[in-house]
């Protein structure tokens, strides 16, 4: 994941560019079922992999079949950004897709985008919380092994506030997880409140953040990878929708507050707000070490949305290149 020093800030500036054109209008007469999307032509060959959906476990509210529609474009998206030929249909109760042969780095990119939601969220963090003030005297109370409350403060800018959030961090992920999830058992979590985890080469900690009132990933209108500095550091450019716009000029209104940049639920960085904007545009900076990977990854999921289910790959087979075509006789 992306790694910021405790002085990172979020850099927030003003866009100038269009608002999206509106979204048309549903007709409210029912239309026909569309046809199946016609197989692509792989003319080199390729890769054919199926994938179940995961109904069961959906992380969005949705009939079935506008949950393979959804998926199909998702899946889509990051095909195209990624190959030339290949594509993506629903088929059987399933999801098809066709990836052109010869791009070994495409593909190993492709399959790590597949397994992943990539759900681009921006909340406040819930500092102060008396759920973690008392998931904290739990864990100094007990033995949760490998894993330890602390508290993290700060103040708000020009000799504001101060603020206290508890938190538990682990050296690694596995053990965090397994203290919450015991955690959460015995103290549910609050209405609109969700964890998150930061975890990087210094271990992991966790972060309360406020569901509601958030940007997510239907806020994104674009997303590039740009370089940053006279050093060139590479950093991905998020340009938001007019409802993101409006999402974010609320959520820095609260100066000295917390948020939580995360791509599912992991944080990708936990700037304090400095100063309110109505800006269009999130800047992430990359961390040197994992560039080369999030360059390609961060700005194709934050471009073709977030999944609506999980997927499982049930078939993989390769696809042979069509057989040439016969000269015509003179």
């Amino acid at each position: 994941m992306t790694r910021l020093g405790p002085a990172a800030a979020l850099a927030l500036v003003s866009a100038c560019a269009a608002q999206p054109a509106p979204r048309p209008t549903a007709s409210p007469r029912s239309a026909p079922a569309p046809a199946p999307a016609a197989v692509p032509v792989l003319p080199k060959g390729g890769l054919r992999l199926v994938y179940e959906v995961d109904f069961a476990h959906a992380w969005e509210s949705r009939g079935r079949e506008a949950m393979l529609a959804r998926t199909v474009d998702v899946l889509g998206a990051r095909v195209r950004d990624l190959f030339k030929d290949g594509g993506v249909r629903a088929s059987g109760g399933g999801i098809e897709v066709l990836l052109p042969g010869g791009e070994p780095s495409s593909l190993e990119t492709y399959r790590r985008l597949a397994s992943r939601r990539g759900l681009f969220r921006v909340l406040r963090v819930d500092d102060g919380s008396a759920f973690m003030a008392t998931v904290a005297e739990r864990v100094r109370a007990e033995a949760f092994e490998g894993v330890t409350a602390e508290i993290d403060r700060w103040t708000e800018p020009h000799g504001g506030a101060a603020h206290v959030d508890p938190f538990l961090a682990a050296p690694e992920r596995k053990p965090l997880v397994a203290a919450l999830d015991r955690l959460v058992r015995a103290i549910p979590l609050p209405a609109d409140r969700e964890l998150f985890l930061d975890c990087g080469p210094g271990g992991c900690r966790s972060y309360l953040a406020i569901r509601s009132g958030g940007i997510d990933s239907s806020d994104v209108a674009a997303a590039k990878v740009e370089a940053h500095g006279r050093m060139g550091l590479p950093e991905i450019v998020i340009r938001l929708t007019g409802e993101g716009r409006r999402k974010l000029a609320d959520l820095t209104g609260a100066i000295g507050r917390k948020m939580v940049v995360a791509i599912d639920a992991e944080v990708v960085m936990a700037p304090v707000v400095a100063s309110p904007t109505s800006g269009g545009e999130i800047h992430m900076a990359l961390d040197p070490a994992t560039a080369r990977t999030e360059t390609k990854d961060l700005p194709a999921l934050l471009r073709s949305g977030a999944l609506p289910a999980p997927l499982a790959l049930t078939k993989e087979e390769m696809v042979p290149a069509p057989p040439a075509a016969s000269p015509t006789p003179p």
